[in-house]
Parts: structure tokens; sequence; C-alpha cells
């Protein structure tokens, strides 16, 4: 996707933007015809497109080690946080929270790094 993010003002614009090619592309290739308001997962489908394409900016060759069940080494900013790859290719925390009644968003947060937007 060709898409600037440094172009957008705020987040929310930059999600419904990319829902939109996205929805657009997917015309293309007949795979929808839907019209109207994006759906919930529509948006979900964006944010996660930007989370793995800034993950991958800033963290590739820890994300290609975690992809071959390798760990991280010591000296990379991510080795304290223990982080895993989840079945969605999103880069995320693993830790002591495992067992706590929680939401999976809140047991195992995204790691992002500073960055204009906050997700």
């Amino acid at each position: 996707m060709i898409l600037d993010e440094n172009k957008f003002s705020n987040l929310g614009k930059l999600l419904r933007v990319t829902a939109w090619v996205k929805r657009f592309v997917a015309k293309l290739r007949k795979k929808i015809c839907e019209s109207g308001p994006f759906t919930a997962a529509e948006i979900k489908e964006a944010e996660e497109y930007w989370v793995r394409r800034v993950q991958l900016e800033n963290y590739c060759s820890d994300i290609q080690l975690l992809k071959k069940n390798k760990p991280v080494p010591p000296q990379s900013k991510l080795y304290s946080l223990v982080p895993y790859v989840d079945d969605r290719g999103i880069l995320r925390v693993k830790g002591r929270l495992e067992q706590a009644e929680l939401f999976h968003n809140e047991k195992h947060p995204v790691i992002l790094p500073k960055s204009k937007f906050t997700i």
C-alpha cells in the first residue's frame, strides 16, 4: 500500500483512509461490493496493517528471528520485554500477566516505538 503516514494529522483519519484504500482494492479484485460506513473489522484491519508496518520498519531483524523460533539477542532493545510474534504477525510482549484474568491485548501489549501516533 502506498500511503505516507506523515501526511495525516491524526490516527483516526489515517485508519479511515487506509480502510478506504483496502476496500477499493478489494472491489477491484471483486472480493467485496461493500459501501457505506466502515465496519469495525475494516478499521481493525487498517490498524493492524500500520502496526505491522511500523514494527517491520523498526524491529525487522528481531521479527525475523522470532518467526524462525530463535530468541532475540541480549543487545536488542526488545530483549527484556520477552517479545513474540502472534498469529496475526504482530510483535507483542510476553510476561508475567500470562495467568491474569485480562483480555489478550492487556496481557500481551503490542510493541511500538515512539512515534507521531499512538495506537
